[in-house]
């Protein structure tokens, strides 16, 4: 169970937050609190594991309660305030949350807070995920095998998925590439990341330029010489076994 306790001046905006966490029994509520002060003196006695936390309450600002935490708790801010969240994040919260919050989500926060279980229960019960994140508002969990390519753009990737969807996200390619099983997802050069199943065809269209056609998708995605070269080394196309 996650010990939890909410930090917010606001009763109604605490009575939401314990009403959207009443889907995740892994949650255990501790309590409520409306100011720093009180949530200093309540996790003295009552130590949480995770606390929802606003940002502007009376007296004090929510950043002020982190080094009284030791780093023994997660924090997650809850606040309708945005110039606050680099802040955030540089003292080391999991997630910022813009009021009013929705299901949706939190459900992305509680993907980062709840513990995945044992890879041995995962085989045929859950299928690994990748969080999609244009910025800290939008937000999308898909599987890993909806991801058809991955291109860069300097700080940025543009990916596409199966259903033709392109989205640009603020990560790098080698971020993907550390994350993303390197069985399923080949880096042909500094460029692209592919899902190698997902490959059907080929077309070589000059020494310098290879177009690459995957299932399901109509257009297809040009490749250097390099990358030429590494589906060479990869033995693509596979034989086939007569």
């Amino acid at each position: 169970m996650i010990r939890t306790l909410l930090v917010d001046d606001e009763t109604a905006a605490n009575q939401r937050m314990q009403e959207l966490l009443g889907e995740y029994p892994e949650i255990h509520l501790l309590g409520s609190v409306r100011s720093v002060a009180e949530a200093a003196q309540f996790i003295q006695h009552n130590p949480p594991d995770l606390i929802f936390l606003d940002m502007e309450m009376p007296g004090s600002n929510g950043l002020n309660l982190i080094p009284l935490l030791n780093g023994k708790a997660s924090v997650v801010f809850v606040t309708g305030h945005e110039k606050y969240a680099v802040q955030a994040f540089a003292v080391g919260a999991v997630d910022y949350l813009l009021k009013p919050v929705s299901q949706e989500r939190l459900s992305l926060t509680m993907a980062r807070l709840i513990p995945s279980p044992p890879s041995s229960q995962l085989r045929g019960e859950l299928t690994p995920k990748a969080i999609l994140e244009a910025s800290k508002n939008q937000q999308e969990i898909i599987p890993h095998q909806e991801i058809v390519w991955i291109e860069a753009l300097q700080n940025y990737t543009r990916i596409l998925l199966r259903d033709d969807r392109r989205v640009i996200v603020r990560k790098t390619i080698t971020e993907w590439s550390e994350e993303l099983p390197a069985e399923q997802f080949i880096r042909l050069d500094r460029f692209l990341l592919i899902q190698i199943s997902l490959l059907t065809s080929t077309r070589r269209e000059s020494r310098d330029r290879t177009l690459l056609f995957f299932k399901g998708i109509k257009d297809g995605i040009p490749i250097g010489r390099l990358g030429a070269i590494r589906l060479r080394e990869l033995n693509w196309p596979p034989a086939i076994e007569s």
